[in-house]
């Protein structure tokens, strides 16, 4: 489960009528988290989400606790310095973390927090807009689907326009006067696993250990299912019934080679941000040669990934499951790494 996740079930079962948000809203140095991470404190102290790698929570949860009474404020956490070794916590990590820290009432959730929880029922990404709390301002935010913000006259982003402020994806922003944090707020990452054997349920609790939101997708309804995770039945013919977007993965792992290329020829012409198929590198290249033979474009075939996973030397199924997981993050985030097929050429060369 992710951290937003983690955060909206404890405001959905916490009996505290008040909470308080913590975000990470700026980095100078080195963080073991990237601006946006949260976390949440309630009254009675009960956590959930990360803002550190576990060396800063016992700290922001203490700070938080105090802060019930506070107005939004932000907090500046220096591990820098030498006496931080001596004294502090002897994180390893130094850098300067810029927290904001916003008490509120469980009823009336942040902003932030309620873009995240509309961005996962429409699947609509949004941008949050911050002007952060200070001496001389208030703490003013404000939420817009994107292609909303272009077009918005509203104050936060009036002043910033009038600033000469610009935020490129997540980011803090400032010119000395007036500070802004921008946040991205995108769709969670959905997986869909097309497939019923018995690999599927470990391949579920990887991914959703992960922080994906996993469906498992089945031809037929099964005569008993005791599986993890949400079981959705669309035959390949009823594929476009299938919740695809630009933030959903698939991986085809049916293990039937004309039931992978029935439901193959449906998604390859989709706007995934990933789609994997399970088998042998054999069995891959005679679907790609397949479905290309049949007409649909070399672009479009050429996205399908196979065999999915990167190549961690996996066997079972967990193994395997964590190999495609760590693939389609590496894809989402946009780094470089080596395929299979590449480090198949790199072995063939080395031999030679």
């Amino acid at each position: 489960m992710g951290d937003l996740a983690e955060i909206a079930q404890l405001l959905r079962q916490t009996e505290s009528a008040r909470a308080v948000l913590v975000t990470l809203v700026r980095v100078e140095g080195t963080s073991y988290r990237k601006p946006g991470a949260k976390m949440v404190v309630t009254e009675d102290g009960v956590a959930a989400g990360a803002i550190s790698g576990g060396c800063l929570e016992n700290v922001l949860r203490s700070h938080a606790l105090e802060s019930l009474d506070r107005s939004a404020h932000v907090v500046l956490l220096d591990t820098t310095s030498d006496s931080d070794l001596l004294f502090g916590h002897g994180l390893g990590c130094p850098g300067k973390l810029q927290f904001l820290v916003e008490p509120f009432r469980v009823a009336s959730p942040p902003a932030s927090l309620q873009a995240h929880e509309a961005t996962r029922d429409d699947r609509k990404t949004r941008i949050v807009v911050t002007l952060l709390p200070s001496d001389r301002e208030e703490l003013c935010t404000q939420t817009m689907t994107r292609g909303e913000a272009e077009e918005s006259e509203d104050f936060v982003l009036r002043t910033m326009r009038q600033n000469g402020l610009q935020a490129v994806g997540t980011s803090f922003v400032g010119n000395g006067n007036q500070s802004y944090f921008v946040e991205i707020v995108e769709p969670p990452l959905r997986l869909l696993l097309i497939g019923s054997g018995l690999d599927v349920p470990p391949f579920i609790r990887v991914a959703e250990s992960a922080g994906l939101e996993v469906t498992q997708v089945v031809k037929m309804w099964p005569a008993a299912y005791e599986g993890p995770g949400r079981l959705l039945v669309a035959p390949p013919e009823e594929s476009e019934n299938l919740p695809l977007d630009a933030r959903t993965a698939v991986v085809v792992m049916t293990h039937n080679y004309f039931v992978d290329l029935d439901y193959l020829r449906a998604l390859v012409p989709s706007s995934l941000v990933y789609l994997g198929v399970i088998g042998s590198r054999g069995r891959y290249e005679k679907l790609v040669a397949d479905l290309k033979a049949e007409g649909i474009g070399a672009e479009s075939v050429n996205r399908l990934r196979g065999p999915a996973g990167l190549d961690i030397g996996a066997e079972t199924p967990a193994q395997i499951a964590l190999s495609i997981v760590a693939e389609i993050q590496a894809v989402v985030a946009g780094r470089r790494y080596l395929s299979k097929e590449t480090l198949s050429l790199v072995d063939r060369k080395t031999m030679h």
